[in-house]
């Protein structure tokens, strides 16, 4: 199978990194389109790149695949300019010609689209007999198509066309439907870590004496990370010591909220940092807590399951489907500042032997239905189904 992974850049998020690799190491020749990173490399023979990182690698790009296509297919590349200048209201020739002719050229049997967002882009490509996959993620299906009408729209009119769907948790698959997505067309293929990759080692006793607690991600309004900052001042008026980190959480309104509650001491905002920095210290941590309002289901809950951190979660996308509450994990509602404060001071009180069975069942449940080796192999079989039909 020749399958193109589409996410516009090279390298991808963690995930989309580890299927690329996956599908290649089991024989999957996989095609990247798009702009580069020129630092990063890959060394499976399986990864074919077509990408430019300066002006000058985006003309020579051009020009080769220029050559190649007039030579090789001439009539697709007379339909490919035709779509092209149908497409001139929002963009020139040129830059239109540097994102599609490589594709065009290559001819994948499918190409597999990581962000719904730019579905429509894409859609022509079954001109030429190449199949469409889509992966239903996050923010792209639980709430963007709510404030963009157009977005919503755009949903509406092309999903029914899709071949088939990849979807991140059972929860944003019903969400999906109801831009048109058919049930019928989607897999629902969790996410995996790499086991090999996150060594299992749980720490059995924690800091009793001030609880360090940690949250993974962007400074979004999604995050929920107001919810846990006054969840924190909820602590602090009852003496509970504690250090609250949040990696990739500078933002001008949570370093107000930080200000105006007195909280300096004990909550730190720090900028995103290298995949292997944010382990070392969620692996130092107490407790992992993701106060989202909406997820597909979190990657970085799975990968502190996956080390023996204990996980507190709301209740919120795809969540129950990786966390069962009180036997994996501690579940509780968004929005709900008290829910989390208590859950952080029932945490801190548990015994080493109820602890080691909370995080000995979450590393289970990862080994048994979050896993990398398990993604590929159903994402190989969702591509297989595509091409057979």
């Amino acid at each position: 199978m020749k399958i193109a992974i589409y996410s516009g850049a090279i390298p991808s998020s963690i995930f989309i990194e580890r299927l690329i690799d996956g599908l290649a190491r089991s024989g999957v020749i996989v095609f990247l389109y798009g702009q580069s990173n020129k630092k990063h490399r890959y060394h499976n023979r399986n990864i074919k790149v077509s990408t430019y990182s300066t002006k000058g690698s985006k003309a020579l790009l051009l020009l080769k695949y220029l050559a190649l296509l007039l030579t090789v297919r001439p009539t697709d590349f007379a339909k490919l300019v035709k779509h092209c200048y149908a497409r001139l209201r929002c963009r020139g020739l040129i830059n239109l010609l540097v994102k599609f002719i490589p594709v065009i050229f290559h001819k994948p049997d499918i190409f597999h689209i990581q962000w719904a967002k730019s579905l429509d882009d894409w859609m022509f490509l079954q001109d030429y007999g190449i199949k469409i996959v889509v992966s239903l993620r996050g923010a792209h299906i639980n709430y963007s198509p709510i404030t963009d009408q157009g977005l919503a729209h755009m949903y509406l009119r092309n999903f029914p066309k899709v071949d088939a769907f990849h979807a991140v948790s059972r929860a944003i698959a019903v969400e999906a439907g109801k831009y048109g997505c058919p049930s019928e067309k989607t897999k629902v293929i969790y996410s995996g870590p790499d086991l090999e990759e996150l060594k299992f080692s749980p720490k059995m006793n924690p800091n009793t004496s001030s609880i360090r607690i940690i949250s993974i991600g962007r400074p979004h309004w999604i995050k929920g990370y107001n919810y846990s900052i006054d969840a924190c001042k909820l602590l602090s008026d009852r003496n509970f010591s504690f250090i609250y980190t949040i990696i990739g959480g500078i933002s001008e309104e949570l370093q107000f909220q930080v200000h105006q509650l007195r909280l300096h001491d004990q909550i730190k905002l720090l900028p995103s940092l290298p995949f292997d920095d944010t382990m070392r210290m969620l692996a130092e941590s107490d407790v992992l807590l993701l106060p989202s309002l909406e997820e597909g289901i979190a990657n970085v809950v799975l990968e502190a399951m996956a080390v023996g951190v204990p996980v507190i979660s709301t209740r919120c996308g795809g969540m129950e489907e990786a966390i069962q509450d009180n036997v994996s994990g501690f579940l509780v509602d968004t929005r709900n500042p008290m829910q989390i404060a208590e859950s952080i001071i029932r945490i801190s009180n548990i015994v080493s032997s109820e602890r080691l069975k909370f995080i000995r069942e979450a590393r289970s449940t990862i080994e048994e239905k979050f896993n990398k080796d398990q993604m590929v192999m159903n994402m190989i079989e969702l591509y297989r189904s595509v091409l057979r039909v």
